[in-house]
């Protein structure tokens, strides 16, 4: 019975990735690790960071034992340091929406969030960083 068990979970993640190769799987799954970008003061995507977070969706739905972590950030410009934190909170929380409405249980995702960041240009700093376990 154990060994059937074993058989049976390895052949759910060997099919994990139907519908495309493994060379495509591989390129959605960075895609669902990419960092999520804002504009400034806001809690939009931007353009390149929406495509992205798309196509990692593909990923993570056909994935569905793996968990996904949420680490929002947000730049020291255009507030002072709660704004910022909870800028930061929100933004975390856009991501973790989109994922669910993309079809991502919300149990899978664990959100965080930081605040500012130093030591990056300041675009680097508006973003969500998306960890996948």
């Amino acid at each position: 019975m154990k060994k059937y068990l074993v058989l049976c979970l390895s052949a759910i993640m060997l099919t994990a990735c139907v519908g495309h190769n493994r060379l495509e799987c591989a390129e959605h799954e960075r895609n669902a690790k990419s960092p999520v970008y804002f504009k400034f003061n806001s809690l939009q995507p931007t353009t390149a960071s929406k495509a992205r977070l798309k196509d990692g969706l593909i990923y993570l739905t056909g994935h569905r034992f793996k968990k996904v972590q949420l680490d929002g950030y947000s730049d020291a410009q255009g507030g002072n340091t709660w704004y910022n934190i909870d800028l930061s909170r929100r933004r975390a929380e856009k991501v973790r929406d989109i994922m669910v409405e993309g079809g991502v249980a919300e149990k899978r995702i664990n959100v965080d969030w930081h605040g500012v960041q130093q030591g990056l240009p300041y675009r680097m700093y508006r973003r969500v960083d998306v960890t996948i376990k």
